[in-house]
């Protein structure tokens, strides 16, 4: 069962209806905390909170069947380290927020992601255990921060089908050059880059990565 709330009224007025609930969105509602209706489903499956004044996510450790977390655009400043206890997620974004760290141990407690969208935080450096998701993350988008290198754990996800970079102040490129020639499974990577043959000379890029 799926609700798309415009009203958060109507979520509170049914528990049976509630604990029936495998997706909710939330978006566009406001919210600065999540409504104590929502964490009281461990069934949930897909929580979408994109677009809401959230500055910290208290209590999502309780959602222990959580497949798929939106908390996109939000005033997110401190990762959600209760993130951790979602075993089972398989798709998390936390894009447009002004995240600057990422502790170590929240990624090596996520053995399922596939889907990571961090960009247009303020991030300058990639937690070492993302390469606890080596065999499991696809996707990932790290465009819009503050890497001065390219970060190293991001050469250790080798079943990446898409990698997005853009706007990042690097330093060195020649990390990114051993990433793309060594992509497991692809004899040729397809690439698709704006002004490519300017690489090396350019300061930010845009890459979007895709294996055939």
């Amino acid at each position: 069962m799926h609700l798309r709330l415009e009203l958060l009224q109507c979520f509170n007025e049914s528990k049976a209806v509630n604990d029936g609930l495998r997706e909710v969105t939330l978006s566009t509602q406001r919210l600065r905390v999540l409504p104590p209706a929502v964490l009281s489903n461990p069934g949930l499956e897909s929580l979408d909170l994109d677009r809401n004044k959230l500055r910290s996510i208290t209590g999502i450790s309780k959602l222990c069947n959580l497949k798929r977390l939106i908390l996109s655009k939000n005033e997110i400043v401190d990762f959600p380290t209760e993130i951790q206890s979602l075993v089972c997620l398989e798709k998390l974004e936390l894009n447009q927020n002004q995240i600057r760290v990422i502790p170590e141990g929240v990624f090596s407690h996520l053995p399922r992601l596939k889907h990571l969208r961090l960009n247009n935080n303020r991030l300058g450096a990639l937690p070492k255990d993302l390469t606890a998701c080596q065999g499991s993350l696809q996707y990932l988008n790290i465009s819009n921060n503050l890497f001065r290198t390219f970060p190293q754990p991001v050469l250790q996800l080798a079943h990446l089908q898409e990698l997005h970079i853009a706007a990042m102040l690097m330093e060195r490129k020649s990390n990114l050059t051993h990433f793309i020639n060594n992509l497991e499974g692809s004899e040729e990577p397809e690439f698709y880059v704006d002004q490519w043959e300017r690489l090396k000379e350019m300061e930010s890029c845009t890459l979007t990565v895709g294996l055939r």
